[in-house]
Parts: structure tokens; sequence; C-alpha cells
């Protein structure tokens, strides 16, 4: 599937939870530092939009319900690539590109693209983009990952929904919990995997 289509299904996700009322954080923060993040948001998927231009997604040609199975390996790759780029954006030499990141203490919907447009590409577009390419599935499979991705990491950022959910308390305690949610597969290997 063509990286654009999947880059627009992946805003329309973002934009039906971040301004649904049952969902609605908005009131949780300023509206200039929500209109800076939401921002910053739409400029790290205009970039990823140019960029994935030039890419191509490898595909099968047929969706059959078997290749859900797919989502398991999926997950695990996408975990095992954000903790380690993750990990690396919290060393002394790129945390200053990850800061910004980190300066919701209690995030919000749309803190979770609110992020460097460096880091967005070496940390967020591969932790999607990698399982696609080592595990090509259809492009319908293609679109349900990139949905469920968004959900996962839209809700992730959502200190409204759950105090203690794993990525909350990573911004929180900035030393636990680098991993992409889901199964925290690498945090629970690597020892850092924190519960409140």
């Amino acid at each position: 599937m063509f990286p654009s289509i999947l880059i627009l299904l992946s805003l329309i996700t973002f934009h039906a939870i971040a301004y649904n009322p049952f969902f609605s954080d908005s009131e949780k923060v300023s509206p200039e530092k929500w209109n800076k993040a939401y921002w910053t948001c739409i400029l790290n998927y205009c970039i990823t939009n140019i960029i994935g231009y030039y890419f191509y997604i490898p595909t099968t040609e047929r969706f059959y319900m078997s290749d859900l199975l797919y989502f398991i390996p999926h997950i695990i790759i996408s975990d095992s690539v954000f903790y380690w780029t993750h990990r690396l954006f919290h060393t002394k030499l790129l945390y200053p590109l990850h800061k910004q990141h980190h300066e919701w203490h209690q995030p919000v919907s749309v803190s979770f693209l609110d992020s460097h447009p460096l880091e967005h590409l070496l940390v967020n577009v591969p932790t999607v983009i990698i399982p696609l390419i080592i595990l090509p599935v259809s492009d319908f499979q293609q679109a349900l990952w990139i949905i469920s991705a968004t959900i996962n990491s839209v809700t992730g950022h959502m200190y409204s929904l759950d105090s203690k959910q794993p990525h909350v308390l990573h911004h929180k305690y900035f030393k636990y919990n680098y991993g992409a949610g889901g199964c925290h597969l690498m945090d629970r290997i690597m020892g850092t995997y924190k519960t409140d």
C-alpha cells in the first residue's frame, strides 16, 4: 500500500480520538500548549508523508483471516524497535532531541507525536514500518496495523484514561517502560518494566 494512504488512515484515527468528546483530554492543558502539540503532530505527519512518497512497503496479494496472526510478531518486532530506538534517545547525546516529548509529565492525546521531527523519523516511523517490511501483509492488514498502532500510541499517552498505564509512567519516571505498548516484552526482558 502507498505510505500516503497509511499516513492518512493514522491521521484520521488520531483525530477521531483526540477530538472525540468521550476521549477528549484537551481541557487538561492550556489551549496554547495543546495547539502547539497538535501542529507538531501535523508537521510530523507531513514530513512522514513527503518521505513516504519515496518508499514502497511490500504487500501480499490477498488477505486471509489467518493473516491476523501476523499481529503477534508485528507487535513483538514493533516493541523491540521502539524499545531500542527510544532508549537511545534517552542517552546524553540524543536526549536533547527527545526532551520536547518529555515536557508532558501528564501526557495527553496530542503529545503522542509531539516530538522533534528527527526523533519522529528515527523512532516512531521505524516502529510502525519495520514490522511490515520484515513480514509483509495485505493492504487491508497494513491498514489494520496502522489504525491499531495509532490507537495504541494515542491512548497510551492519555493520562486521563489511565494514569498508571506503562507509557504514562514512563513520562513520570523517565527510566522505565521504554517499550511500545501491548506486551512490553523488551521492558520485561531488560528489567525496565514498572507498574505503580
